[in-house]
C-alpha cells in the first residue's frame, strides 16, 4: 500500500487471525525465561481476539489515509486455515502473561514506523506469480 497499490486479499477476507504485538511476544518470552517450574510447557501467546483480514486492511487504509481498496480475489492458498487465534488462558495461569498492547495502538505505531522507512521494491506480483506457478493458489 505504501507503493499505492491495492492489497491482495485471499478468500473473502473474513478469515481471522490473532494479531499480537511484538512487544507482548517479548514480554511472554521473558516471562518464560523466568519461569521456575519443571519440565517443558507449550503455551499459546496472543490476545485471544480474532480480527478479520478485512478489519486489519481497513485499519491500514485508514492509518495511511489510503484510497486503494483491497482486491479480494476469492482464491485460496493451499494449507491456509480459515480461523486462527489463541487461547492464552494457560499462559496467564502459568506465566502471569496477558497481552497488553491493543491492536489499534500497535497498528498505529507500526504504520508510523513504516511511513518513515525508505521505499522498497514491490514484489507482490512476483510473489503471487510464484504461488500460482507452484500450484499453491486455488
Amino acid at each position: 500500500m505504501l507503493n499505492h497499490k491495492a492489497p491482495i486479499i485471499f478468500e473473502d477476507g473474513k478469515q481471522t487471525r490473532d494479531f499480537v504485538n511484538v512487544k507482548d511476544i517479548a514480554r511472554a518470552n521473558l516471562a518464560a525465561l523466568k519461569w521456575k517450574g519443571e519440565g517443558q510447557l507449550v503455551l499459546n501467546v496472543g490476545t485471544g481476539r480474532a480480527l478479520s483480514v478485512l478489519q486489519v486492511v481497513g485499519s491500514v487504509i485508514e492509518g495511511l489515509s489510503g484510497k486503494e481498496q483491497p482486491q479480494v480475489t476469492g482464491n485460496f492458498r493451499v494449507g491456509d486455515i480459515r480461523h486462527c487465534y489463541s487461547d492464552a488462558r494457560k499462559a496467564k495461569e502459568v506465566l502471569g502473561f496477558q497481552a497488553k498492547v491493543r491492536f489499534e495502538d500497535g497498528i498505529r505505531e507500526f504504520l508510523d514506523w513504516a511511513q518513515e522507512e525508505e521505499g522498497v521494491l514491490d514484489l507482490a506480483e512476483k510473489c503471487l506469480g510464484e504461488l500460482k506457478s507452484k500450484g499453491l493458489v486455488k
